[in-house]
Protein backbone atom coordinates (compact mmCIF):
# COMPACT_ATOMS: atom_id res chain seq x y z
CA UNK A 1 0.00 0.00 0.00
CA UNK A 2 1.26 3.45 -0.87
CA UNK A 3 2.26 5.41 2.25
CA UNK A 4 0.27 8.46 1.15
CA UNK A 5 -2.88 6.34 0.79
CA UNK A 6 -2.32 4.93 4.27
CA UNK A 7 -1.92 8.39 5.83
CA UNK A 8 -4.95 9.69 3.97
CA UNK A 9 -6.99 6.73 5.16
CA UNK A 10 -5.99 7.33 8.77
CA UNK A 11 -6.49 11.09 8.65
CA UNK A 12 -9.98 10.86 7.11
CA UNK A 13 -11.22 9.29 10.34
CA UNK A 14 -9.98 12.11 12.58
CA UNK A 15 -12.46 14.28 14.44
CA UNK A 16 -11.95 18.07 14.70
CA UNK A 17 -9.16 18.77 17.18
CA UNK A 18 -7.81 15.20 16.91
CA UNK A 19 -4.27 14.77 15.58
CA UNK A 20 -2.18 11.94 14.25
CA UNK A 21 0.32 10.48 16.72
CA UNK A 22 3.46 8.41 16.32
CA UNK A 23 1.36 5.28 16.91
CA UNK A 24 -0.53 6.04 13.70
CA UNK A 25 2.70 5.59 11.76
CA UNK A 26 3.72 2.14 13.02
CA UNK A 27 4.18 0.97 9.44
CA UNK A 28 6.85 3.55 8.58
CA UNK A 29 10.53 2.86 8.98
CA UNK A 30 10.52 -0.90 9.05
CA UNK A 31 13.48 -2.39 7.27
CA UNK A 32 11.82 -5.80 7.29
CA UNK A 33 11.01 -7.31 3.94
CA UNK A 34 7.38 -8.29 3.36
CA UNK A 35 7.48 -11.92 2.29
CA UNK A 36 4.69 -13.69 0.41
CA UNK A 37 3.83 -17.31 -0.13
CA UNK A 38 5.59 -17.04 -3.51
CA UNK A 39 8.78 -15.45 -2.16
CA UNK A 40 9.05 -17.40 1.13
CA UNK A 41 11.34 -20.12 -0.21
CA UNK A 42 13.89 -17.66 -1.63
CA UNK A 43 13.69 -14.96 1.03
CA UNK A 44 13.53 -17.23 4.08
CA UNK A 45 14.48 -20.85 3.42
CA UNK A 46 17.34 -20.26 0.96
CA UNK A 47 18.46 -17.00 2.58
CA UNK A 48 18.72 -18.74 5.96
CA UNK A 49 21.67 -20.74 4.58
CA UNK A 50 23.67 -17.49 4.60
CA UNK A 51 22.31 -15.70 7.68
CA UNK A 52 19.59 -16.55 10.24
CA UNK A 53 16.17 -15.23 9.22
CA UNK A 54 13.69 -14.05 11.85
CA UNK A 55 10.12 -14.29 10.56
CA UNK A 56 7.44 -12.10 12.13
CA UNK A 57 4.00 -13.55 11.41
CA UNK A 58 1.48 -10.73 11.77
CA UNK A 59 -1.73 -9.12 10.48
CA UNK A 60 -2.82 -5.51 10.09
CA UNK A 61 -5.72 -5.85 12.55
CA UNK A 62 -3.53 -7.36 15.31
CA UNK A 63 -2.78 -4.78 18.01
CA UNK A 64 -0.04 -6.83 19.72
CA UNK A 65 1.58 -7.36 16.31
CA UNK A 66 1.69 -3.61 15.79
CA UNK A 67 3.41 -3.23 19.17
CA UNK A 68 5.93 -6.02 18.53
CA UNK A 69 6.87 -4.86 15.01
CA UNK A 70 8.80 -1.73 16.07
CA UNK A 71 10.62 -3.71 18.78
CA UNK A 72 11.80 -6.25 16.21
CA UNK A 73 12.81 -3.41 13.90
CA UNK A 74 14.97 -1.88 16.66
CA UNK A 75 16.59 -5.25 17.40
CA UNK A 76 17.34 -5.69 13.70
CA UNK A 77 18.92 -2.23 13.53
CA UNK A 78 21.03 -2.95 16.61
CA UNK A 79 22.23 -6.30 15.22
CA UNK A 80 22.34 -5.19 11.58
CA UNK A 81 23.77 -7.86 9.33
CA UNK A 82 23.75 -10.62 11.94
CA UNK A 83 20.25 -11.72 10.97
CA UNK A 84 17.56 -10.85 8.44
CA UNK A 85 14.09 -9.74 9.56
CA UNK A 86 11.09 -10.50 7.36
CA UNK A 87 7.35 -10.14 7.91
CA UNK A 88 4.61 -12.47 6.73
CA UNK A 89 1.07 -11.14 6.73
CA UNK A 90 -0.91 -14.22 7.75
CA UNK A 91 -4.15 -12.90 6.28
CA UNK A 92 -2.58 -12.61 2.82
CA UNK A 93 -0.28 -15.64 3.04
CA UNK A 94 -2.32 -18.35 4.74
CA UNK A 95 -0.45 -21.29 3.14
CA UNK A 96 2.80 -20.20 4.81
CA UNK A 97 1.08 -19.68 8.16
CA UNK A 98 -0.54 -23.11 7.92
CA UNK A 99 2.73 -24.80 6.91
CA UNK A 100 4.41 -23.51 10.09
CA UNK A 101 1.33 -24.11 12.26
CA UNK A 102 0.76 -20.47 13.11
CA UNK A 103 -2.48 -20.54 15.08
CA UNK A 104 -2.11 -17.23 16.91
CA UNK A 105 -0.33 -13.98 16.24
CA UNK A 106 2.01 -12.36 16.80
CA UNK A 107 4.30 -15.30 16.25
CA UNK A 108 8.03 -15.19 15.58
CA UNK A 109 10.16 -18.04 14.23
CA UNK A 110 13.88 -18.16 13.60
CA UNK A 111 15.10 -20.05 10.52
CA UNK A 112 18.61 -21.32 9.92
CA UNK A 113 19.70 -23.63 7.12
CA UNK A 114 16.11 -23.87 5.89
CA UNK A 115 14.74 -25.14 9.20
CA UNK A 116 12.87 -23.58 12.11
CA UNK A 117 15.30 -23.30 15.01
CA UNK A 118 13.14 -21.45 17.52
Amino acid sequence: ENIFNAVNSISRNLRPGQYLTADDFWFIGSMALDVTTDSFEAEVLKASNEVPVLVDFWAEWCGPCRMLGPVLDRVEQEYRGRFKLVKVNTDHNQPVAARYRISGIPAVKLFSHGQVQA
